[in-house]
């Protein structure tokens, strides 16, 4: 398990919880989004009165979940599930255990996506798993994953399983203490979460997941200071149907002879020699 900076600031102040509320919001308040969604409630007041309230003595109960007060249990996400089938699936996602700001060791990691890794001989070479893969092989959107260094082909997914199985990536190697995975897993990361955010619970909360997936990058110097990312971009491919991740799917430009171009939100960091930047320093007017 490696510690980083910000895991002794907290151990000294004592603040061994308080890192992770903000995970715990998001999830509750993207949990109850989405479902308001799915039911086609027009405000959430309805939504809470028929399926939270549920014509019993008012608690206010919803609220408290909605501004953190009370955390909900998995049994109230199960009782929902029962009336609006596909929320349980958003309130167990590994995304916010795979958000939350401390360490990990490589067991631990290993074990919050296991569900989704060969589980049999018949499984192998594949490393990844996903629900809805043979649909996405069918439209050549990406080949079976077969390492973990395959990063490219998860953000050619261009779903919310390659955004997760990105950011695992990106813990694993935290965890691992492997810079080069960490940077690549890092990077590409931003560039699947477009279409991370287009899901209807999460749409309406991609400042505070760039927030919290930016807390957990800084976890890692190497990767934090060689590459910033513009938002903007991510939030312009999101919210833009004619965005498409895999180049091979975009319109052919026939004047300069290429599949069109996209707008790549990693900002890579232009590096210099420690004499180039004396040489600099000594050339500015003082």
């Amino acid at each position: 398990m490696r510690r980083a900076l910000i895991d002794d600031i907290r151990k000294i102040s004592g603040d061994s919880e308080g890192a992770n509320h903000a995970v715990k919001r998001l999830r509750t308040t993207a949990w109850l989004d989405g479902a308001c969604k799915l039911a086609a409630c027009p405000s959430w007041p309805e939504f809470d009165k028929m399926y939270v309230e549920r014509g019993r003595s008012r608690s206010n109960l919803g609220e408290k979940w909605r501004k953190g007060i009370v955390e909900p249990s998995r049994y109230s996400a199960e009782k929902l599930e029962d009336r609006l089938p596909g929320t349980l699936a958003v309130f167990d996602s590994p995304l916010w255990v795979l958000l939350e700001n401390r360490p990990f060791s490589q067991s631990e990691v290993a074990r919050i996506m296991s569900d989704y890794r060969p589980q049999k001989a018949s499984d192998l070479p594949f490393f990844w798993l996903f629900p809805n893969d043979e649909v996405q092989w069918k439209q050549r959107r990406c080949a079976p994953t077969l390492s973990m260094r395959d990063t490219g082909g998860l953000v050619h997914r261009g779903d919310m399983w390659g955004f997760l199985a990105l950011l695992w990536t990106m813990r694993y190697a935290e965890a691992d203490g492997d810079q080069e995975l960490h940077h690549l897993a890092s990077e590409d990361m931003y560039r699947a979460m477009p279409m991370a955010i287009r899901e209807p619970w999460l749409a309406d909360h991609a400042t505070t997941l760039f927030e919290l997936t930016e807390a957990i990058r800084a976890r890692r110097s190497y990767s934090f200071y060689l590459f910033d990312v513009d938002f903007d971009v991510i939030k312009r491919q999101a919210t833009d149907p004619t965005y498409e991740p895999v180049r091979e799917h975009r319109p052919w430009d026939a004047r300069t002879g290429r599949f069109q171009e996209v707008e790549d939100p990693v900002l890579p960091a232009h590096v210099i020699s420690g004499r180039e930047w004396s040489l600099s320093a000594k050339s500015r007017p003082r």
